[in-house]
């Protein structure tokens, strides 16, 4: 009778124990074989962790293998089930083997994900074979290809600024230079006030006789 409700008893607590994810695979040994194997090779910054790190955000920093990436992508360190879990730590950076090939990647511990050094955008010589490349891509949006997409704006910008420059420059010459001509009110010559016809000393005689002829008829009267 004992015997039965201890075992009773050990079920039931075993029953509400909570479940506990159980590694069920571990890493692989040889990288390079993973490399080789894998679609998709990227070394990542972890920018932010969500689900207890369970889930990263990750700077994209080189692609070594695979299609091109965004400047920044998720990874789960988990599927659904919650098995064969892999935790990320913010800042630190990772050379990401995900077992797919698409966002949001899943990299496990199943998967030859780990922590890793970057040594710029070289691929170290052991993987060079396995990747079919020496230095990894830039991603797409990345710092470098947003640098290289603002210096060609401003060159744009600059030689725009000259050429406006350069023909306000020459249409101030022009106007200073251009010779000024003025248009006539009209093509008729000025009116003139008529002006009496000057005296002469022979109608001065006349009309002094004619006063005196005047004079005399006068007198008579």
């Amino acid at each position: 009778m004992m015997r039965s409700l201890l075992l009773t008893a050990a079920v039931g607590l075993l029953l509400a124990a909570p479940a506990t994810a159980i590694a069920t695979c571990s890493p692989p040994t040889d990288v390079a074989q993973a490399l080789g194997e894998a679609s998709t090779v990227f070394v990542g910054e972890v920018a932010a962790t969500t689900e207890d790190g369970h889930t990263a955000t990750m700077r994209v920093v080189s692609i070594w293998k695979g299609r091109d990436l965004p400047g920044r992508v998720e990874v789960h360190g988990t599927d659904s089930t919650g098995e064969n879990a892999a935790k990320f730590v913010a800042g630190a950076t990772y050379l990401v083997v995900p077992e797919n090939s698409r966002t949001p990647f899943l990299a496990s511990i199943c998967s030859a994900t780990r922590p890793y050094e970057p040594t710029g955008s070289a691929i170290p010589a052991a993987y060079q074979e396995a990747v079919g490349a020496a230095e990894g891509r830039t991603p797409e949006g990345s710092s470098v290809a947003a640098d290289a997409a603002d210096a060609k704006v401003l060159r744009t910008a600059a030689l725009g600024i000259v050429s406006a420059g350069v023909i306000a420059t020459g249409l101030l010459v022009i106007r200073i230079w251009r010779p000024t001509t003025r248009t006539p009110m009209s093509d008729a010559p000025p009116q003139s006030t008529p002006q009496p016809p000057p005296r002469t000393q022979g109608s001065s005689r006349s009309a002094r006789r004619r006063m005196r002829h005047i004079q005399r008829m006068n007198r008579k009267l």
